[in-house]
């Protein structure tokens, strides 16, 4: 069930209605209710599975937060352990010399799913958050709707103290989701694509050359997954709203970044603060002693690992190591450019348009 049926339209609206003429107290089953009903509307094997992994998640949170000392850790491990497991054996089913089960195809927002409970066990773990007693709640987390498809990946402690409230929506939280709403289908259908048709026909008529033509569809592409990946966020943001969920935002002007780094601030944001605060933290924190080198390592291992979460293949692989390199290189240079546009004052009145314009192309050519 898509975002853009009408099927899903009239299954959102009746949702709506519903759940605000609920009880307060009713909500909370009602939305998980909900969101079962619209992953069974993919699949109900799948459905069932992301119930199991949550009940996974559920018990290793409350092991976490009730054993003592080396236990935490041991629990801990065992949850993310079972999390990646499901994982990962859905992402290497087809490399397998059978190719795997063809009707076993990767669980819709599995990759999502995974994330958000393996950042929930690790903030139990680290004591930032209370290990969620309702099941109830947890299993709203873990499978709200709108975040399934595309993200954003919201952390357990900005989603749960919300999930309590969800009693009081405020008139003002259910327009500006509408209107989110209504914007989003707009980037998706209008902008995305008209662009994306013009994009087919530019792609299927190139040659080998290497001349304007294509890099007019490479410029063409770029806006069009812009448009239409941050339109579907868009989307899932307002349908949150309208249950009184307030995610945070996705995206924020990429293509305005002066450079690499701040482009990966802005673009699926929540994906790169998920990397940043549970994988590129830790191992930089390790690899303190080394200075500059630790840092690089981290953020090179870091990317490599974001391009292989989009799926084990060869292109993400090489996408995401690039981007590592490009950080890297970044980093490195930044003295020699600070001194470089010091001693070219002109040059320096434009650095952020020219660090703009090499960003863009550093992305959109990769």
């Amino acid at each position: 069930m898509s975002f853009l049926t009408l099927k899903f339209s009239l299954f959102l609206s009746v949702a709506v209605l519903v759940f605000h003429e609920l009880p307060p107290r009713m909500r909370s089953r009602f939305l998980l209710a909900v969101s079962c009903l619209f992953y069974m509307s993919w699949s109900v094997p799948y459905a069932f599975l992301i119930g199991g992994i949550a009940v996974a998640a559920y018990a290793s949170a409350l092991e976490i937060e009730d054993r003592p000392g080396a236990g935490k850790r041991t629990f801990w491990m065992t949850g993310v352990a079972i999390l990646l497991m499901v994982f990962l054996f859905f992402k290497i089913l087809p490399f397998l010399p059978s190719g795997g089960p063809s009707t076993l195809l990767m669980p819709l927002g599995l990759s999502y799913v995974t994330l958000k409970l393996i950042g929930y066990l690790t903030d139990v773990h680290r004591q930032g958050i209370k290990a969620e007693r309702s099941f109830v709640s947890l299993a709203n987390y873990a499978a709200f709707f709108p975040q399934i498809p595309c993200g954003p990946i919201q952390r357990a402690a900005d989603f749960l103290p919300q999930l309590a409230e969800v009693g009081r929506v405020r008139q003002e939280t259910l327009l500006s989701g509408l209107r989110l709403i209504l914007f989003g289908l707009f980037k998706k259908m209008v902008v995305a694509d008209a662009i994306g048709s013009h994009v087919d026909v530019m792609y299927s008529q190139l040659g080998i050359e290497v001349g304007a033509r294509y890099f007019l569809c490479v410029y063409a592409y770029a806006f069009q997954l812009y448009a239409d990946f941050s339109g579907i966020t868009d989307m899932a943001v307002g349908i949150g709203r309208l249950f009184g969920i307030k995610a945070p935002d996705n995206f924020n002007r990429p293509f305005y970044s002066p450079n690499i780094l701040e482009f990966w601030r802005r673009w699926h944001i929540t994906l790169t603060s998920w990397f940043s605060d549970y994988l590129l933290v830790p191992m930089k924190s390790r690899l303190t002693g080394l200075g500059t080198p630790g840092l690089c390592l981290s953020i090179f291992v870091t990317m490599t690992a974001m391009g292989l979460w989009h799926g084990f293949h060869w292109n993400f692989l090489i996408f995401g190591a690039l981007q590592g390199i490009f950080m890297v290189v970044s980093i490195l240079t930044l003295s020699a450019r600070d001194r470089l546009f010091i001693r070219a004052p002109l040059l320096n009145k434009c650095r952020k348009f020219i660090g703009t314009v090499i960003t863009f192309h550093l992305v959109a050519l990769s």
